[in-house]
């Protein structure tokens, strides 16, 4: 069996929770604890839960009454409190709309539209080519990786050479025309 209560947050994250004293508290990574905050990194407090798997065999019925029970105790639990005034939640979220370049002389609000799509296009090409070329250049091999597996094909080389046939090959001597 296991059960483990945890705090949820709008981010979709849970936090390791737990009852000392009558107060609720979040674990940390060091072992300790710390006081549940209504706000961890870019999530707020959404509810405290519970995740419980059954040990194998169990019937539904006590299933049932150990979830009831569980569900009671995490009412135990004491939500942190809403600052009166909370600070704004940062945008992670690129802006997908296209902005628009200036409208060259003559020019009709589709062209507009169409010249800004490719400027916007082409950037979008140059960062993924740039990323690329970073993943390239940070996945080259060192030094030390190619001579380890220059040393690998140098023995592969030498148990394929100790496994061929000696000798001339059919064993029909030298000067056979077939």
């Amino acid at each position: 069996m296991s059960l483990s209560f945890h705090a949820l947050y709008s981010d979709g994250r849970k936090y390791g929770a737990f009852l000392e004293g009558g107060q609720s508290f979040l674990r940390t990574t060091d072992g300790g604890k710390m006081p549940v905050p209504w706000r961890v990194g870019e999530g707020a407090f959404v509810q405290f839960g519970f995740d419980y798997e059954p040990p194998t065999g169990l019937r539904a019925c006590d299933w049932t009454e150990n979830a009831r029970r569980f569900a009671a105790h995490v009412a135990l639990f004491t939500p942190p409190q809403r600052p009166a005034t909370e600070p704004p939640i940062s945008q992670s979220e690129p802006d997908l709309r296209v902005h628009l370049e200036e409208r060259l002389p003559g020019e009709s609000r589709l062209g507009q539209l169409q010249r800004s799509v490719g400027i916007n296009e082409m950037r979008a090409r140059a960062n993924r080519q740039r990323e690329f070329q970073e993943q390239r250049q940070a996945s080259q091999p060192t030094a030390r990786q190619l001579a380890a597996a220059a040393e690998v094909r140098r023995l592969n080389n030498s148990y394929a050479r100790q496994m061929r046939p000696r000798g001339g090959g059919g064993g029909f001597g030298d000067g056979f025309i077939g």
